[in-house]
């Protein structure tokens, strides 16, 4: 994490002009672009912006951008909530970081993205019409940011309850166990850059199917027996909460195939 943020800042150092000032708002603006198209043409407009590999290798090339401003939801109470919230998360981080860093930082997200949606058809084709990208990881990454840079800040929970963000942090951990409980997980510990998942439930052609897929390759790796656990070794710079939600997430999906 060290020699990430080490280059991160080296870079923006060396390429000062790589840099989108106010970038959040730019990204607010698409979002509440798409949520009007979406009102007025019933959802039409928002089918032609989602990242949908099929489509993308049919010549729709323009998903690979539009996918970041699909809003993640489209309840107008939700979405102006976390609208405001994401503007102003987004510019204090970007007033924290800087404008170049966080525009690196925002746009490696998006890449990261891209390249494991565009991947995921290849591991699994039922993927092929699905929407493979979003921004939801991305934007969960930031509020760990933030919620790291500012743990004693306080947001109005149902607009009078004051929580704090560590709190809030706190509540997408204990998101993560439940989870996790759906997938015949019973508890997830951290030993460096190790993640490891003690499994309640072992099912063998579901973890086979996991760890088969090739994010996984040389990084996951599954331990029988009396306590069956699977190990797996984090990315460098890798998020540990986002990474386990991932794996936690697949192996649901492999259970219902």
């Amino acid at each position: 994490m060290r020699t990430l943020s080490r280059w991160l800042s080296r870079f923006s150092y060396n390429h000062p002009n790589f840099s989108v000032d106010g970038l959040i708002r730019y990204i607010v603006a698409g979002n509440l672009l798409v949520f009007m198209l979406d009102l007025f043409t019933h959802g039409v407009s928002t089918a032609f912006l989602t990242f949908v590999p099929a489509y993308i290798l049919r010549g729709q090339v323009w998903r690979l951008i539009t996918f970041i401003f699909v809003p993640m939801s489209f309840s107008p109470l939700s979405f102006i909530l976390m609208t405001v919230f994401t503007y102003f998360m987004g510019t204090r981080l970007e007033n924290a970081l800087g404008s170049a860093r966080f525009t690196v930082y925002y746009g490696l997200g998006v890449g990261l993205n891209i390249i494991v949606g565009l991947l995921l058809p290849l591991i699994n084709p039922m993927y092929q019409m699905a929407q493979t990208a979003d921004m939801h990881y991305l934007h969960l990454a930031m509020f760990f940011a933030y919620a790291t840079l500012y743990p004693d800040m306080t947001v109005l929970a149902a607009f009078f309850i004051p929580i704090r963000l560590k709190w809030l942090a706190l509540l997408d951990v204990a998101l993560l166990r439940a989870a996790a409980a759906k997938a015949g997980v019973s508890d997830i510990t951290q030993k460096r850059d190790v993640l490891r998942f003690q499994l309640a439930v072992f099912r063998p052609e579901s973890v086979v199917r996991v760890c088969g897929l090739n994010k996984y390759r040389q990084r996951l790796t599954v331990a029988a027996g009396e306590d069956p656990a699977l190990t797996l070794k984090l990315k460098p710079g890798a998020d540990a909460l986002e990474s386990a939600m991932e794996l936690v997430e697949d192996l649901k999906l492999s259970a219902k195939e």
